[in-house]
């Protein structure tokens, strides 16, 4: 079980990463939205706001940002 985990969340960082998202961004925005949910995750249409070659531009934009958080 938790390599499974480990390779799915290794391939979203790597595709987010791949095209030019920042991955710590996007899987940030990603579980937030898990979170909105009540825990559970996105289906359907919200799922594919996740997903870079169908996402908006504003998330695309959003994603590209410097990861939130304290500085070093």
């Amino acid at each position: 079980m938790g390599a499974t985990l480990a390779a799915r969340t290794g391939t979203i960082t790597a595709t987010a990463a791949r095209v030019g998202c920042n991955p710590l961004v996007h899987l940030s925005c990603y579980l937030d939205a898990c979170a909105s949910a009540g825990g559970k995750a996105p289906r359907g249409p919200a799922l594919e706001a996740f997903l870079p070659w169908a996402a908006s531009e504003t998330g695309l934009a959003i994603w590209q940002d410097a990861p939130r958080g304290p500085a070093p």
